[in-house]
């Protein structure tokens, strides 16, 4: 073999090897990006991805207390939850909320609904940072004394509602769950409400 062959293999040898390289390093890249794929959607149907969920905490009422009687805005609310993730990321849940009642005009006024929100969720090994947001179609019930400055009766109405909060994997089935929670309400006098409340509860997935 000439002089000059042997240089010009010895001259293609790095660019081969480094074409080796790159080859070896994208071949490693799509391994990994496969292997994170799968990872996710195993993290997303360990335990399923349908859940129930049990919760309930004090909360607070934000509304007009009128000037004749003590007002007494603090309850405690109990929900019950339906949700489904459709991706690790992102999911909806259904939902009904018993916000209990606040005292105003002489009397008390109570609150109930059900809800539909789009959860976004970050998840984090066994635990997950989500934050949702949606509607509350609520029906509030206004007591009040024979004389009172505030109207009582029934209204009924959307809402916003909204919230955030950490999801922490007990079990491949069982998580619990702290979230705080907002929901706009309509009362009987027009006028719009707010109650929030910080939440704890119990996710069973299926």
């Amino acid at each position: 073999m000439s002089d000059t062959r042997l240089r010009s293999i010895a001259l293609r040898a790095p660019e081969q090897r480094a074409r080796h390289l790159a080859a070896s390093a994208c071949l490693l890249a799509i391994g990994a990006l496969a292997a994170h794929q799968a990872h996710a959607q195993s993290s997303l149907s360990a335990g399923g991805s349908s859940y129930l969920e049990l919760k309930g905490g004090p909360n607070e009422f934000k509304a007009d207390c009128g000037n004749l009687y003590r007002c007494d805005k603090k309850s405690t609310q109990y929900g019950v939850s339906f949700g489904q993730q459709v991706s690790p990321n992102y999911g909806y849940e259904v939902g009904y909320t018993d916000f209990g009642s606040m005292s105003r005009g002489g009397g008390d006024t109570q609150a109930q609904g059900v809800n539909l929100s789009v959860v976004g969720r970050i998840p984090l090994d066994r635990l997950a940072v989500f934050a949702k947001v949606g509607a509350t179609y609520a029906r509030t019930q206004t007591d009040t004394a024979l004389i009172s400055d505030i109207r009582g009766g029934n209204a009924y109405g959307w809402g916003a509602n909204y919230g955030a909060g950490v999801s922490l994997d007990v079990t491949e089935g069982i998580s619990v769950v702290g979230q705080w929670e907002e929901t706009r309400l309509k009362l009987a006098d027009d006028r719009d409400a707010r109650v929030h409340g910080v939440n704890v509860g119990v996710r069973f997935k299926y």
